[in-house]
């Protein structure tokens, strides 16, 4: 439910007016769309969402689609900041992992889960795109370690179980 709910806000219309004219790097404070925009090579990028005062930067809500040599390789729904996500968004990668929580400067930070196809979860905290404060890690076999990490390492105090209690 908290998806659809965050999926529905971000992608309502904004209150931005909207983007002029074709150039999307000369775009500021309006709200917009681009496809197919080369980042890097054999890379693309669809975006629809407001952009901020730095011309041609994703800035507030919007939905970012990247694609690696035509095939989708992920999706961002979420807030950015001067073209990064920033603030709260879910990331979906093409392998069916996916996060939502908290971002920072395009990286995880905060509070935040991450869920794989084959069943893993990490619910915790995270610091620059890393497992790090108190969290929960569920293995797909049911094994489960909550304690503390340090750079997506166990570190410090913990308690690992097994699907039988022990």
């Amino acid at each position: 439910i908290f998806l659809i709910i965050l999926y529905c806000s971000l992608t309502q219309a904004s209150s931005l007016p909207p983007c002029k004219g074709s150039d999307d790097t000369k775009w500021t404070n309006c709200y917009g769309k681009y496809l197919k925009k080369e980042i890097l090579p054999g890379i693309t990028r669809d975006y629809t969402g407001e952009f901020g005062n730095i011309p041609g930067k994703r800035h507030g809500k919007g939905t970012s689609k990247t694609y690696r040599d035509g095939k989708l390789a992920g999706e961002y729904i979420g807030e950015f900041k001067n073209d990064r996500s920033h603030g709260q968004g879910i990331a979906i990668m093409e392998n069916g992992k996916k996060y939502d929580g908290e971002w920072k400067n395009g990286k995880r930070h905060g509070q935040g889960t991450d869920t794989w196809a084959d069943g893993r979860k990490y619910v915790g905290e995270y610091k620059d795109g890393k497992q790090h404060g108190q969290g929960t890690w569920t293995f797909a076999d049911g094994d489960k370690y909550v304690g503390e990490f340090k750079e997506d390492k166990y570190y410090g105090l913990g308690t690992y179980t097994y699907p039988d209690g022990t």
